[in-house]
C-alpha cells in the first residue's frame, strides 16, 4: 500500500523529468558549455592556479569565489557551475590574458553570450526543482506526522 496513493512520489518524479529535459537541451549550447567546464578544470586543478586565480580576485576588488564544475548525476549542477562562473568573468577573462596554457581554448564573446544564455534558461528549470523538493520533503514531513 503506497501513501497518499503514490501521489508523493510524482512530485519526485516531476523533477526528474525537469531534469531529463535540461539534459536533452544541452546539445544547443554544448561547445559553450565545454568550454566553460574544460576552464574550471584548468583554473581548479593544480594549487598554482588556484593561487593566481585568488590574487587576480584580490587585485580586481572582488571576493574570491571557487568555481565549481557540474556533475551528471547531480540536478541543477549545470546551471551552478555556470551562475559562479558567469559571476566570475572578468577575473577568468583576465586569467587567461596573464597566463598561457596550452591546448585549451580561452573563452570567447560567443562563448560567453551562449552561457549566458542558457544560464537563464536553466535558472527556470533550477526553480521549478527546488519547489518540487519543498514539496517533497513538505509532504514527507506531514505524512511522518500523519502516521
Amino acid at each position: 500500500q503506497l501513501l497518499v496513493d503514490g501521489g508523493i512520489y510524482h512530485v519526485r518524479c516531476c523533477a526528474h523529468i525537469l531534469y531529463l529535459i535540461v539534459k536533452e537541451t544541452i546539445h544547443v549550447y554544448e561547445t559553450s558549455v565545454l568550454v566553460l567546464k574544460n576552464i574550471v578544470v584548468t583554473i581548479m586543478s593544480p594549487v598554482n592556479r588556484i593561487f593566481k586565480y585568488r590574487k587576480i580576485c584580490q587585485r580586481k576588488n572582488m571576493p574570491f569565489r571557487k568555481l565549481i564544475l557540474d556533475v551528471d548525476s547531480r540536478e541543477n549542477s549545470i546551471y551552478n557551475m555556470l551562475k559562479k562562473a558567469c559571476k566570475q568573468r572578468r577575473v577568468i577573462d583576465l586569467f587567461f590574458a596573464t597566463t598561457s596554457i596550452g591546448g585549451v581554448l580561452t573563452p570567447t564573446e560567443l562563448n560567453w553570450r551562449q552561457v549566458a544564455l542558457y544560464k537563464d534558461f536553466l535558472k527556470v528549470f533550477d526553480t521549478s526543482t527546488k519547489l518540487f523538493y519543498y514539496i517533497y520533503i513538505f509532504l514527507l514531513h506531514h505524512l511522518f506526522y500523519i502516521c
